[in-house]
């Protein structure tokens, strides 16, 4: 498989998998939001049958109370008495309907009024700014419900008249605190999303709600489900409804939560990527590097070992033994070389082994090739890739000066920590043509593994930034008729 395929796949299938991820959490969030609102709205369904049912109950009592008060003959009779005697039939029909009265526990004050204003409580504690605030409005207002604010509470109650001899002769006033009507319109508080209201006409008068009556309605406006139900015929009207205020959480999280996600999963790309280049691939490009090796030493063994036998063989029949004994040494010596386990040898090494090669190299081409090598002290103590120069010196002699005549030139020097290692020829060189193809050639990143060939200066490249970074590798210089040089950038290993 060729690195570059194997990236382009791990490019597609590694923002593909991202995608996906992003789809499935765009759907598991259309989901949700539908889940919600229908699981909301069921349960906003269900409580307000509870919370109506349950206040409209206790809404029909005070209703069904007020009526049957003002029809009572002691009641007319009561808010048909002025002065002293109102008090005094005030009394006993407090005393007469203490029974009846006493059951109904929802009920806080029972008052009757006659046309003078005067009041007596039959029932509760009122106080009596409330009483005269309940018969101010008893007598200006055409609804029979009351809403009178007092401290912190306040009342709701309904207004009957009294009706005696055909003419109202005063009222029957059934007042409760809103806080009891506020505790069953709150008793599905842990629904947080729920809220219960009770009007009179178009007025709010209590909500389970703490919010003011302006934020209430806003919500009731933007409201996901809302039920209203009139009470009996007293102009109360129960409102329950369900907010949006989950539905705008869950929106709001997941529009903070995708793109974070959206963002992280961008980095965790490029950093799988990075790891990838780092690790994975570069480990695949070492082990072809590696196997590249392996063949450069197989044609070492086989090519080139066999040119070399020919030209021993050539010599023992010149009777040049000597001269042949010593080839047979410098071959043994480089396939050692060839086949040595190290990655890395000292520079020293390397060019005692170049120094081999070249000597082979001069037994086959008789009398075209010289070769100057320059040692410096340091070359010991350095340390570079094994068969890293040998490529470069073949080249230069097969194709800079087999053909003629010539020189090999190879030095190196130490700039700080980088190493400069050049090799040079006096051979045919290169036209500017040839030498472009040659450098695109070197730095192109795709390359073709099954080309023997291509184990030269592209591959010598690619093992450099491998093994040592982008920062280092080949460059190459040459003219054509003057020959070509080639020097190595490396980091100083030592």
């Amino acid at each position: 498989m060729k690195e570059k395929g194997f990236t382009n796949r791990i490019k597609i299938a590694v923002p593909g998998i991202c995608l996906s991820i992003i789809f499935l959490m765009g759907f598991f969030f259309v989901f949700t939001v539908i889940f919600i609102r229908k699981n909301m709205e069921l349960q906003t369904q269900a409580a307000a049958e509870t919370i109506m049912d349950t206040v409209e109950s206790e809404l029909n009592s005070l209703e069904e109370t007020a009526y049957l008060l003002a029809g009572d003959r002691d009641v007319k009779n009561l808010v048909g008495a002025f002065g002293v005697d109102f008090f005094d039939l005030g009394a006993e029909a407090a005393e007469k309907m203490d029974s009846v009265l006493g059951r109904l526990t929802s009920i806080d004050n029972v008052v009757a009024f006659n046309s003078s204003g005067q009041f007596y409580r039959l029932k509760g504690t009122a106080p009596n700014t409330v009483l005269n605030r309940v018969f101010y409005l008893a007598g200006n207002n055409d609804a029979r419900t009351l809403n009178i604010p007092s401290g912190k509470e306040g009342y709701i109650g309904l207004s009957e008249k009294v009706v005696k001899n055909g003419e109202a002769s005063g009222y029957v006033v059934i007042l409760a605190e809103q806080s009891l009507i506020r505790r069953m319109l709150g008793a599905y508080d842990e629904l947080d999303y729920l809220g219960a209201c009770l009007y009179s006409g178009d007025e709010m008068i209590c909500s389970n709600r703490t919010e003011s009556k302006e934020k209430i309605e806003e919500s009731i406006g933007k409201a996901l489900f809302v039920k209203e139900k009139a009470i009996g015929i007293s102009g109360f009207k129960l409102l329950v409804f369900c907010d949006n205020t989950l539905v705008r959480n869950v929106v709001a999280y997941f529009s903070v939560a995708m793109p974070l996600i959206i963002s992280l999963l961008i980095v965790l790309f490029i950093a799988f990527m990075m790891f990838m280049r780092r690790h994975m691939f570069t480990a695949y490009e070492l082990d072809m590097q590696s196997t590249h090796l392996s063949l450069l030493k197989k044609q070492i063994s086989a090519h080139f070992t066999v040119n070399t036998l020919n030209v021993i063989r050539a010599l023992v029949n010149k009777g040049e033994k000597e001269s042949a004994a010593s080839t047979c040494d410098e071959l043994s010596k480089l396939l050692r070389y060839a086949n040595g386990g190290d990655e890395y040898i000292s520079l020293l090494e390397e060019f005692n082994v170049l120094s081999q090669y070249v000597l082979i190299m001069q037994t086959r081409y008789p009398g075209r090739i010289e070769a100057d090598l320059e040692e410096e002290d340091f070359f010991s103590e350095v340390y570079i890739p094994r068969m890293l120069l040998q490529p470069i010196v073949e080249n230069a002699i097969v194709h800079g000066i087999s053909s003629g005549k010539g020189t090999i030139c190879l030095n190196a020097r130490l700039e700080k920590d980088d190493l400069f290692i050049t090799v040079s020829d006096n051979g045919r060189g290169m036209g500017s043509r040839t030498l472009a193809d040659l450098l695109e050639s070197i730095n192109s990143a795709d390359s073709d593994y099954k080309k023997l060939e291509s184990v030269a200066l592209r591959n010598i490249q690619r093992r450099i930034r491998i093994l040592c970074g982008d920062d280092y590798g080949l460059s190459v210089t040459s003219e054509l008729g003057k020959g070509t040089e080639v020097v190595v950038h490396l980091p100083v290993r030592k």
